[in-house]
């Protein structure tokens, strides 16, 4: 083969491989872009979490109040 055979054997090469990873590269941004359509459509973020958070945890502490309370009622009675 010649010299000129090889270089353009080479340019086809690389031309191929830039081909490759443009419609890599393409993919990759799609992929991107759903995942971010989907966090901003399907996830909440720590500012909208934290009432959320607050709310669940005084409602578990009024619930274990409420169950401390009936178990001391339960083994201290009045005397009648």
């Amino acid at each position: 083969m010649s010299e000129d055979t090889r270089q353009d054997n080479r340019r086809n090469d690389e031309r191929v491989d830039l081909a490759e990873i443009k419609t890599k590269l393409d993919y990759i941004s799609k992929e991107l872009d759903d995942i971010y359509e989907k966090l901003e459509k399907n996830y909440v973020t720590q500012d909208q979490f934290a009432l959320v958070r607050t709310m669940a945890w005084g409602l578990m502490s009024a619930t274990g109040l409420a169950l401390m309370a009936a178990i001391l009622g339960f083994f201290i009675k009045k005397p009648v």
